[in-house]
């Protein structure tokens, strides 16, 4: 009775495992509804009603059908509230709505939810143009200290809102999938490198830039085989039962239980800091020759920052590091909340490989800023 909107139709946007191609069983749908054309046009039918009324009804049918009760439960779960503004928004925008929202409203994270974005309904053009908004929004200019502080305000959320379950729930522990996926996002948004939607892809593209640890790498897909197999026979994070461990530690590529423990102790041990010069265009040639010195150290550099290996077990060497970056002007970030010695955990060091690296920035960090 209502007709259809002339020059306007349903896009829909995928986000979270969805767009990155890594759906699991145990997923949830994360969507994002659009409509193209004028948000005040009206439908051609008996009863004519506004396209936003129009195609929020639509997509109210869409998530209906696709969360349909079955025998074993929904279907599947949709989650639409990576929509611009959440919960308090409009179910359905227009693609200008959204590309405005993007430029001018939108957060960092949820910047760093687009990084994994990809349309999946609508015509050719509207997926086309769709596509357009977001990678435009993800190549803007940003400002790489406020980023990572926005980055460290939202894993410091998750953290406090969301605790891990226990020591194999490798999606939420330090060190675990989110952590390492913010990095990979922060990266990206910096930089402007890895723009791919399957995490593994963007995390090659990225250490192939010189930008992230093949580590990481390593770690997203031992964590990731960790999860899917968790979720069946442990859906609760916790330890599986003990006929499952060797299913568990097989489908990880580990000989066995004890060798899969271990291996995921590997990430978790690490402090990333990052580290930003006040001055950043003050930097001198002495700088310049700092930085190819702390590469040559095998510390890795985010343009004019650097990814600092520490030691969670050893405080009095971030410590040490800290005061040495204030008396130096430089403000270090942690990818994660928490105290001084915490950070965020991402790869085990020992300690003494810690204080070689502490050893090698102390000589060197001098020149990354000319102190005031």
């Amino acid at each position: 009775e209502h007709g259809t909107v002339p020059g306007s139709e349903l896009a829909v946007l995928a986000l979270g495992r969805l767009g990155g191609h890594a759906l699991t069983h145990a997923s949830d749908l994360d969507l994002i509804y659009l409509f193209t054309g004028d948000f005040r046009a009206e439908s051609n039918g008996r009863r004519p009603i506004g396209a936003t009324t129009y195609f929020n009804r639509l997509a109210q049918r869409v998530t209906a059908a696709l969360s349909v009760q079955t025998a074993s439960g929904p279907l599947y779960e949709v989650d639409t509230r990576l929509r611009p503004s959440g919960n308090q928004g409009p179910l359905v925008v227009s693609f200008d709505s959204f590309a405005r929202y993007q430029r001018e409203e939108a957060w960092t994270w949820e910047h760093m939810a687009l990084a994994r974005a990809r349309p999946v309904f609508g015509s050719q053009d509207a997926q086309a143009t769709l596509a357009r908004i977001v990678s435009d929004t993800l190549h803007r200019p940003r400002d790489a200290s406020g980023v990572i502080a926005d980055a460290v305000k939202m894993r410091g959320d998750i953290a406090r809102h969301k605790p891990p379950a226990g020591p194999f729930d490798v999606k939420l522990v330090d060190g675990g999938l989110v952590d390492c996926e913010f990095v990979i996002h922060v990266l990206q948004l910096i930089h402007h490198v890895g723009f791919e939607t399957r995490i593994r892809r963007a995390a090659s593209e990225l250490a192939a830039a010189g930008l992230l640890s093949p580590e990481i790498q390593h770690a997203h897909m031992l964590l990731t085989r960790m999860l899917v197999t968790q979720r069946l026979v442990s859906p609760q994070s916790t330890e599986p039962p003990d006929r499952s461990k060797a299913l568990v530690a097989r489908s990880c590529r580990q000989p066995d239980w004890p060798a899969l423990v271990e291996a995921l102790k590997a990430p978790g041990k690490t402090t990333w800091v990052a580290l930003h010069a006040n001055h950043p265009d003050e930097l001198t040639p002495a700088a310049a020759a700092a930085c190819a010195r702390i590469l040559d150290a095998g510390i890795p550099m985010v343009s004019q920052s650097v990814l600092l290996k520490g030691v969670n077990d050893e405080p009095a060497v971030l410590e040490t590091l800290m005061r040495r970056f204030v008396e130096l002007r430089i403000k270090p970030y942690y990818l994660h909340h928490g105290d001084l010695a915490r950070g965020t955990s991402h790869f085990r060091t020992s300690i003494a490989e810690g204080q070689d690296i502490v050893d090698a920035l102390r000589g060197h960090l001098s020149g990354l800023c000319q102190p005031h």
